[in-house]
């Protein structure tokens, strides 16, 4: 079984990579919800962010396991515009109403009229 797992809560926009307050206890209560199940890996992948690599040590402290915690930069940041744009050409061949709302956006990005969420539902 493979388990995908976001960082606990991360903080104020000022250090985005750091966790907040609530972080930790986000943390240590899934390691211990998987404790409790008595659920193990036997690896575990974080990416190299402060924020990933707290999380994946606070969970992987309740589990008392031997399992190794990878770090892996592929799952990093990834840049959200740089998705829409690999994918773009394709939904506005296949959708002209993507593809009008994509070039509504591209002369005003502040454009209304549901644009925006009309595009970000179609990706």
């Amino acid at each position: 079984m493979i388990y995908f797992i976001r960082h606990a809560q991360a903080g104020p926009r000022g250090n985005y990579d750091e966790l907040s307050a609530l972080g930790p206890q986000q943390a240590q209560l899934l390691g211990v919800h998987f404790a409790q199940r008595q659920i193990s890996f036997d690896v575990v992948y974080a990416g190299s962010l402060q924020r990933q690599q707290n999380t994946a040590r606070l969970v992987h402290q309740q589990l008392n396991s031997a399992a190794e915690i990878v770090t892996d930069e592929r799952w990093n940041e990834f840049k959200l515009g740089e998705v829409y744009q690999s994918i773009a050409a394709h939904l506005c061949a296949e959708d002209m109403q993507f593809a009008q709302d994509k070039l509504q956006l591209g002369e005003n990005a502040y454009a209304m009229g549901g644009a925006i969420a009309r595009c970000d539902r179609a990706l």
